[in-house]
């Protein structure tokens, strides 16, 4: 059984198409989630490297709470989606966390 003894944020960046020079900020939308953490599994850890991949941590959040956001602050951390993989029977996912070296 997961713990869900912490929290965080899901992050969708959505860039903003507008033809005024002030206005070209990409706009943030933050879901706050309970999660689960856990390492890399080493051979994960290796292969990514490998790739120009430094993964860092994984999460598990409830499926039906990701919507593919593409980052996810933990803790101060803000950090990049770098697999995702659906476990227990489809109801919790994996988001391996990382940045791209």
């Amino acid at each position: 059984m997961t713990r869900w003894n912490e929290k965080v944020n899901l992050i969708t960046v959505i860039t903003n198409a507008s033809n005024s020079v002030y206005d070209n900020e990409d706009t943030e939308v933050i879901k706050q989630v309970y999660c689960a953490t856990n390492s890399i599994a080493g051979n994960d850890f290796y292969a990514a490297s490998r790739q120009g991949v430094s993964l860092e941590i994984k999460v598990i959040i409830r499926l039906s709470e990701y919507d593919n956001q593409n980052y996810v602050d933990y803790k101060g951390t803000r950090y990049k989606v770098i697999r995702t993989y659906i476990i227990n029977n489809r109801e919790e996912i994996e988001l391996h966390l990382g940045s791209v070296l």
